[in-house]
């Protein structure tokens, strides 16, 4: 499943210019894409390291799964509605990187992998999960 989706992530975000007539027509009708009042209802948390506060939405009940979004420079909040049925077997953690959405500047405004790497593993203690499944979009 998570190969599934992972890969409808990376198709939709590809940019196809091709304007020949050998493209196959597409129902537009059948092309869903989430409203703008439809994102769902989730828990808002954030974790305080020593140099920012992470934050972070959750949504759903089952196995964790860790949602990581693109960037820098977005949050997580873009990746909901997407991800919504998701929710009905996992439980998802929408974690914002340090700098975007709920989380804070770092106060000394260095970021690194490294970094990246350990304010996961800083959620993850938190919230005592232990082997979560990662989804990670471009960046994340």
């Amino acid at each position: 499943a998570l190969v599934i989706i992972a890969s409808l992530l990376m198709w939709s975000c590809s940019n196809n210019n091709d304007q020949t007539d050998n493209k196959p027509e597409t129902d537009s009708a059948s092309v869903q894409t989430p409203e703008k009042n439809s994102i769902p209802q989730f828990t808002e948390g954030s974790v305080k390291t020593e140099t920012v506060e992470l934050g972070y939405k959750i949504m759903g009940e089952g196995e964790p799964m860790v949602i990581l979004h693109a960037g820098p420079g977005l949050w997580s909040d873009y990746l909901i509605p997407y991800l919504k049925p998701l929710s009905k077997k996992y439980k998802l953690i929408f974690l914002d990187q340090r700098g975007n959405g709920l989380s804070s500047f770092p106060t000394d405004s260095s970021f690194t992998f490294d970094d990246y790497v350990n304010d996961i593993d800083v959620v993850l203690n938190e919230l005592n999960i232990k082997k979560p499944i990662i989804l990670g979009h471009s960046f994340g």
